[in-house]
């Protein structure tokens, strides 16, 4: 993380982005990415993380300022309703993020697939600078992963679950804002974190457990409770991120096909997740 606000610093300075974008991610993403690494040292309390990630939100959307979002079949455009949907999704993301970095090479993977892939998305709408940023981002990932592939010898750690999730949801929103990607696009490329995390998350209130506390029992991780090794588990994480990476272009160059792809793609999300619970049901 330290590298990346390195290198914004530097894009702005030599002209590369402007300095909105710059105000963008630094400022917000700065926040999110202390406050992990206090509680990385020293094991913060839940109120004070929550509080900040409150505070790095608003920072953002204060910054963003209103945009509609494009749900493929609709859009939103009414402020009272967009301001909260991308606030909580702000809050969400950077959360399920964290839930979801629980073995070797996982999210970095996720993230290199939505960044990149993202990032695409944004150069095709003449998001240059956008694009610029986030392949950044996506290199240094790259370079996390050397070490951190299975079986791993450095972790992620807070600063850097709770950071790409932060930074992957804003950079869907000022995709939206400014270059006019289909919010929906960008979700469809988040699609196997949010799907996992935010099932897990229902089941487990549902359930009345304490939905905060750290568990076992996101679908990943019961693949590997069956026997599934790091390698194998995170293999099967870029053969879907792959097949959702085609969906999404080709939703991409033929809008009229959004909300069908997007279907599929929900369709081979959900017979995975079913074929998990088949193999080792969550208890």
């Amino acid at each position: 993380m330290a590298l990346w606000f390195v290198f914004i610093l530097f894009a702005y300075f030599s002209k590369q982005i402007p300095l909105q974008l710059a105000y963008l991610f630094l400022i917000p993403t700065a926040l999110i990415s202390i406050i992990s690494y206090l509680d990385d040292r020293y094991m913060l309390s839940a109120k004070i993380r929550f509080s900040i990630q409150i505070l790095a939100s608003v920072i953002a959307l204060c910054l963003l300022g209103n945009t509609s979002l494009n749900f493929g079949l609709f859009s939103l455009n009414l402020t009272w309703l967009t301001l909260p949907i991308m606030f909580l999704a702000l809050i969400w993301s950077t959360n399920l993020f964290n839930f979801m970095d629980g073995m070797d090479g996982f999210a970095g993977t996720e993230a290199i697939f939505v960044l990149g892939a993202g990032g695409l998305l944004a150069y095709l709408n003449q998001g240059i600078s956008l694009s610029y940023v986030l392949w950044a981002l996506v290199i240094l990932i790259l370079g996390f992963l050397v070490w951190n592939r299975p079986k791993a010898k450095i972790f992620m750690g807070d600063v850097g679950s709770a950071s790409l999730g932060f930074i992957i949801l804003l950079s869907g929103l000022i995709a939206q804002k400014y270059n006019h990607v289909p919010f929906i696009l960008w979700l469809m490329l988040y699609g196997v974190f949010l799907f996992d995390a935010t099932i897990t998350l229902i089941r487990r209130i549902m359930n009345g457990e304490n939905w905060h506390e750290a568990h076992r029992k996101h679908a990943y991780q019961r693949l590997n409770q069956a026997g599934w090794s790091h390698t194998k588990v995170m293999t099967g994480l870029i053969l879907i991120n792959l097949i959702i990476s085609s969906l999404v272009l080709t939703a991409y160059y033929h809008a009229f096909l959004i909300p069908y792809l997007f279907i599929a793609e929900l369709l081979i999300l959900i017979i995975v997740y079913l074929r998990i619970e088949k193999l080792i049901p969550q208890r």
